[in-house]
Order: structure tokens, then C-alpha cells, then sequence
């Protein structure tokens, strides 16, 4: 399992925590398609979440080719509506995880970006992202589902504490000091 296979695994083991994500709790994802101007159902975002849930199990047991460079594309489409709910500047959630999600940023975009391309380029050149035959060893298994774990926390608390910093930015005149009851608000 060399870099570009680990790189995929772990791309895969977000898709299927947040797909996981959208069938526990679909609201996320359903109001920030409706701050975009799209009623969706509650059901058909957790099919979508279903559907993700599926696609990564196929694509981490069979590293079929065509599964990869699909879920690449799904990726690219995720890139795009992270882009559009940027631009709409609602300040809603982009749902991807849940209740857990955060507001849309260019960190986001770039991380499916990147994983559109991890993914296409996985599938274009046949490499599996875990091998079913045995030859994955454990650690690199373990090693793919904490590297998952550091991008689903990137999506989320990062995008949180880029926000918070952002505030503390803005603030131009330390030295009034704020009252506690207002801190971390």
C-alpha cells in the first residue's frame, strides 16, 4: 500500500463518514441546499448518504476503476457546490458531516479537490486502495483510518477555528477587554 493508495483509502473512509453523517441526521445537509433555493427531501439526502456509504465500501473492497473515477466526479461536484454556498455568503452550514459540519470554506473546496484528483488518478492507473487479497498489513490500515479521521476533523473543528480566528482578526482595539459572558461567543 504505497502513498497513493493510502491517500485513496483515506479518501473513501471520509466519503463514508459523511455519508454516514447525512443518514443519522439529514437536516445539515437539507437546509443548506435550501438556503441555495432547493427543497430536497429529508429521504433523498439519506440516499445521498446511503449511496456514499456504498460507494465507499465498493470502491475500499474492490477498487474497481469505474467506482473511483465516479466517486472522483462526485467530489468535483462537491468542490462546485462548496463554491456556489461560498458565493451565496448565507452563512449556513455545508452539512457534509452532520450537525458537526461547518460553514463553507476554500479549505473544503480544495480538500475535495484534492480528492477528486486522489481518487481519478487512483482509478486511471489501477491502484487499489486496500487490497483484499491480505497484502494490506493492519498499520496501514490503522494508518488510513486516523489520516481519515485528521481530514473529517480538518472539515469540521478546523473550519471552526479558522472561523474563530478570523474574528479575533477583525477585533482592531485589545484593549478593551470583553466580558466573560460574551468570550468564546
Amino acid at each position: 500500500m504505497g502513498p497513493l493508495s493510502t491517500a485513496a483509502s483515506v479518501t473513501l473512509l471520509v466519503l463514508a463518514a459523511a455519508g454516514w453523517a447525512k443518514v443519522r441526521d439529514p437536516a445539515p445537509l437539507g437546509a443548506a441546499l435550501f438556503s441555495l433555493g432547493w427543497r430536497v427531501p429529508r429521504l433523498a439526502v439519506q440516499m445521498l448518504g446511503l449511496s456514499e456509504l456504498f460507494l465507499a465500501a465498493i470502491g475500499i473492497v474492490s477498487a474497481a476503476p469505474v467506482v473511483l473515477v465516479g466517486v472522483s466526479m462526485m467530489h468535483g461536484a462537491f468542490a462546485v457546490l462548496n463554491v456556489r454556498m461560498i458565493s451565496s455568503d448565507n452563512g449556513a452550514s455545508c452539512g457534509c458531516f452532520g450537525p458537526r459540519a461547518a460553514a463553507p470554506s476554500w479549505v473544503g473546496v480544495v480538500m475535495n479537490l484534492v480528492s477528486a484528483a486522489v481518487l481519478a488518478t487512483a482509478g486511471l492507473t489501477d491502484v487499489a486502495p486496500i487490497r483484499p487479497d491480505g497484502a494490506t498489513s493492519w498499520v496501514q490500515i490503522s494508518l488510513s483510518v486516523v489520516l481519515a479521521w485528521v481530514v473529517v476533523s480538518m472539515h469540521t473543528t478546523g473550519s471552526d477555528l479558522a472561523a474563530s480566528l478570523r474574528r479575533l482578526r477583525v477585533r482592531r482595539d485589545w484593549s478593551t477587554p470583553v466580558p466573560i459572558a460574551t468570550r468564546g461567543r
